[in-house]
């Protein structure tokens, strides 16, 4: 080789050159593909979907709970009919729910009466009775309270009849009767007969 002379690449050398240019670009595109498309490193986890949570269990029924002094009756047989007395009876200072249980009885029923010596606030009367029942109540028929109040000789009028819901917080609120009560007034006492439309507070007011 003479000094001085122009080395130029052989035809084979500018063949390997291509090539390489070839394979150089070809790589360049695949990492901006990869780049692209979020990949050149280890594949996330798919999203894991959330799980649906357990239904909350349903509440327990709640229990009628009726005071020790309260008369009760549970249960009972189809087709009868139930008395429930509560009060002083031989000193007509009492009262008296009777039902006819229908002709399929819940084992469950229970039905409580019973006198009331704390009135609840903004209910009037002089005396009061509390009829405590689960829903099974109202498939009775018949349903009835005798309330008798003592008195100081004949009553010259009718006393008054009032009926109070109470709330789960023993707030009474008035309602109406399920009927037009009766009264039978004789010396030393009145007797009323008033329909039992539904379980609550029954007061008698002397006039």
């Amino acid at each position: 080789m003479h000094a001085g002379a122009e080395i130029y690449p052989s035809v084979f050398d500018q063949e390997n050159l291509s090539m390489k240019k070839i394979v150089l670009a070809a790589c360049a595109s695949a990492s901006l593909l990869l780049v692209a498309c979020g990949g050149g490193g280890d594949d996330p986890a798919p999203p894991t979907q959330a799980s649906t949570p357990a239904p909350a269990p349903a509440p327990a029924p709640a229990t009628l709970t009726c005071p020790d002094s309260y008369s009760k009756i549970t249960g009972g047989v189809a087709n009868a009919t139930l008395v429930i007395n509560a009060g002083d009876i031989a000193g007509n200072n009492s009262a008296t729910l009777s039902l006819k249980t229908p002709a399929t009885v819940n084992p469950d029923a229970k039905t409580c009466l019973g006198k009331v010596t704390s009135f609840p606030a903004g209910t009037v009367g002089d005396v009061a009775y509390e009829i405590r029942a689960t829903s099974d109540f109202q498939a009775a028929t018949d349903r009835r309270i005798v309330i008798t109040v003592p008195t100081v000789g004949t009553l010259g009028s009718a006393p008054s009849v009032y009926f109070y819901t109470l709330g789960s917080d023993g707030k009474a609120t008035v309602a109406p009767l399920a009927a037009v009560p009766t009264f039978d007034i004789v010396a030393g006492k009145v007797v009323a007969t008033i329909a039992a439309g539904l379980p609550g507070l029954y007061t008698v007011k002397l006039p």
